[in-house]
């Protein structure tokens, strides 16, 4: 993997220490002059942003007077924001704007549909925009946003020829869903370019129905935090690019470590670790061995070729049961059969009595399936078979019986700001927890906001939750 020189490293490591107090604090007492980040201790998450939120900022090089500022972290009283001088996203937008001209598929005369959320000073469709205005490759930008209901969206992809969707995966789930509703489909989409959330194969179905000559692939792996993470190794060639893509480094640009338990840095293949990036353009705001939150392993730690496996330990915990969404996912798909699900959601309550808690899946599928007694059942043994604990807690009454939502697409609930799927949904410390009726229209969905553990755990403690910036799986 081509690495930074010595001396920028050194010289990086340096300009740091002098400018951002939370880096010179952490690195009091470590010799000047070190040259291998290895050297330098990890970066906590929670200590990193308890800085940022200090007057003055405690992370931040140098003034900040001119530049991006651009929120990050969920719909919580206390945001994370991110700070990005203009020649910082400049070069960033350059060096993905050139990475998606090589290696997603794009071709001289696209007309490429942003079709990426905005408000509320997320990130996602400005940094789309930027990206797209620095692209090298000869193309027609169509800013359409993820905001416009599917009708809209729809038509302005028919009416200005969009032969390519940008977008995170939800917003063309739910796009494909009305095509598919009112026997309708847009045969001049050959590209579909995912962002912020993982493409499954059983989306396959859907994706083929509404878009029949679409091939799918991811546009970029980062976060509007630790930025520019990664950018799809080649172009879509192999069957299996869409749900499982190899994605190459951006050094000498940034550096990414794969992290085991033990703290040590795993560079043999096929050994999954934490991801954690050094940024080199991103300095404003610095990040060095900072925790992106995702697993990965090396396929070619030379080449800075790796593969993904989503987020590092999220999961779901019911009683002292924890199920993880790749577990859950994987039971869905034997239980229904392959193609017959769209999305689905899981939801944990408080049944009538408060006595118990109970599992809900909430499932989108054009027909409801006939024999749904018998679907609750195999999962109910299943779920027995790979989980220990879950007859444990059934028998002691801390779980109650599995039950079943069958719904229409619009039906799952979103991410009110990024229109991204909510995976998990918390509705036992609502305010309507204990009245049976109506409960999903009354509930509170704290999943995934950050601050908010309620049931969900990381490693047996409170998670890191999912960000709402997280652009590319």
């Amino acid at each position: 993997m081509l690495l930074p020189s010595e001396q920028s490293i050194i010289d990086f490591i340096r300009e740091v220490r002098q400018q951002s107090p939370f880096y010179r604090d952490l690195y009091e007492g470590l010799p000047d002059g070190i040259s291998n980040i290895e050297d330098l201790p990890l970066t906590n998450n929670d200590n990193y942003w308890a800085a940022c939120r200090r007057k003055p900022h405690g992370v931040v090089m140098g003034p900040f007077d001119d530049g991006l500022v651009m929120r990050t972290g969920g719909s919580t009283s206390a945001p994370k924001l991110v700070y990005a001088t203009r020649n910082e996203m400049l070069r960033a937008a350059q060096l993905l704007g050139s990475g998606m001209s090589q290696f997603c598929g794009l071709v001289p005369g696209d007309r490429i549909a942003n079709m990426m959320r905005h408000g509320s000073m997320y990130g996602g469709f400005a940094y789309a925009n930027a990206v797209l205005h620095e692209m090298p490759l000869p193309h027609i930008h169509l800013p359409i946003t993820g905001n416009e209901m599917p009708p809209d969206a729809m038509q302005q992809l028919v009416q200005n020829e969009a032969t390519v969707i940008m977008s995170n995966v939800f917003t063309v789930v739910r796009l494909a869903d009305y095509l598919r509703t009112t026997d309708q489909t847009l045969p001049l989409i050959r590209l579909i370019l995912y962002t912020g959330e993982a493409f499954y194969k059983d989306l396959r179905p859907l994706f083929k129905a509404a878009f029949p000559n679409a091939k799918v692939h991811p546009s970029m792996y980062a976060c509007v935090d630790s930025g520019l993470i990664g950018i799809p190794a080649n172009p879509p060639l192999y069957e299996d690019d869409d749900i499982s893509p190899t994605y190459r480094s951006i050094a000498p640009f940034g550096i990414i470590e794969l992290i085991a338990e033990d703290g040590t840095s795993i560079k043999e293949p096929g050994k999954r670790g934490n991801v954690y990036v050094t940024h080199l353009v991103k300095k404003k705001l610095p990040m060095i061995r900072y925790p992106v939150g995702d697993l990965a392993e090396w396929v070619d730690y030379e080449h800075g070729l790796f593969k993904l496996y989503g987020r590092d330990h999220v999961d779901l915990k019911v009683g002292t049961a924890h199920l993880d969404l790749p577990l859950l996912r994987h039971l869905m798909e034997k239980a229904l059969g392959s193609g017959v699900i769209d999305s689905f959601q899981t939801i944990v309550r408080r049944d009538a009595d408060a006595t118990a808690n109970t599992l809900t899946f909430r499932i989108a599928t054009p027909e409801p399936p006939k024999e749904p007694a018998r679907i609750g059942a195999f999962l109910e043994a299943t779920l027995a078979q790979v989980i220990p604990s879950w007859t444990k807690n059934r028998e002691n009454g801390h779980i109650g019986p599995i039950e079943l939502e069958f719904c229409q697409m619009k039906d799952l609930v979103t991410h009110e700001k990024t229109g991204k799927l909510k995976n998990f949904i918390d509705e036992r410390f609502a305010p309507s927890a204990g009245d049976g009726s109506n409960r999903a229209a009354k509930s509170a969905v704290q999943d995934e906001e950050p601050g908010k553990t309620n049931g969900l755990r990381e490693n047996g403690k409170p998670a890191k939750i999912v960000p709402d910036d997280f652009v590319s799986c």
